[in-house]
């Protein structure tokens, strides 16, 4: 077979792949503690994780957003993982907490384009999920992410309509995938789309449905800043980042190879739990 044609099947058979990805309906996938019918009390804040391969973020996110978050909220899973073991993990530790959990249909980017995977499985989870529950507000985060001092979603919603972390690539803008909020009044008729393109990463083609709507300049956008968690010429992903009241630890799904993953692993944790200790002092 020539390369040519061999090329067109290999597209042919990623095109089904997408298209059978997105009509899997949320009734087909395993979900505890969840449903997707529209909520009698809208006015909570719809709040959605997807995991990869990683249990200990999510227990670390559990009980951060229990202690931190002060709007009402529903906590959902949406489980991308593709190791079963991990999985299981998972799956346990909503279980024993009471967490909305929702396994992710098998994903037709995870292992050439992470970042498609991603966008895949948040535009799904819109779709299939947070759309049909109607809530006034909802967002997205990453399994890394966590609010490390009291906090409140809601309130800024009511006044802009989005909320989350600033990106700008070349000549647009858009909230980071990983810590975006929106109030769903403003939403609910636009065109969602988490995909990726050449210019930016997960989450940027909203920009040409929902943020090209919006001018820049009035929103408000959290304070941002990098912090080293050990000396040294070190990557991005080997550092922390702070975003307002919340931290966000990078690579937790191990997308990128970094020295001493253990090290830093250990050094993520004593962190989380230094400020899992602080906001139980708090309370």
């Amino acid at each position: 077979m020539s390369d040519f044609f061999y090329k067109i099947l290999k597209k042919l058979r990623q095109a089904y792949l997408v298209s059978n990805y997105y009509r899997t309906k949320f009734q087909n996938c395993l979900h505890i503690n969840c449903n997707n019918k529209e909520l009698y009390d809208k006015n909570i804040l719809d709040i959605v994780t997807v995991s990869f391969n990683n249990e200990y973020v999510i227990s670390y996110q559990i009980k951060l957003l229990k202690r931190n978050i002060l709007d009402p909220y529903f906590y959902t899973i949406i489980d991308n993982s593709v190791d079963s073991k991990k999985q299981k993990k998972i799956l346990k530790l909503c279980k024993r907490f009471n967490i909305g959990y929702i396994r992710a249909p098998i994903n037709p980017y995870t292992n050439n384009f992470p970042s498609a995977s991603h966008g895949s499985t948040l535009n799904w989870i819109y779709k299939n999920y947070l759309k049909p529950r109607k809530a006034n507000f909802f967002g997205v985060i990453d399994h890394d992410i966590f609010p490390i001092r009291s906090t409140r979603i809601i309130s800024p919603l009511k006044k802009q309509y989005i909320y989350g972390h600033l990106q700008e690539r070349k000549e647009i803008w858009y909230l980071w995938a990983g810590f975006c909020f929106f109030n769903f009044n403003f939403i609910k008729d636009k065109k969602i789309n988490f995909m990726p393109n050449d210019i930016a990463d997960t989450g940027c083609q909203n920009y040409y449905s929902i943020f090209t709507n919006i001018k820049k300049e009035e929103i408000y956008f959290p304070k941002h800043k990098y912090h080293k968690l050990r000396e040294g010429n070190i990557p991005q992903s080997d550092m922390v980042e702070y975003i307002g009241d919340w931290m966000h630890t990078f690579n937790a799904s191990g997308w990128k190879v970094i020295k001493n993953k253990n090290k830093k692993n250990q050094l993520v944790k004593n962190l989380l739990d230094k400020y899992l200790k602080k906001s139980k002092n708090n309370l």
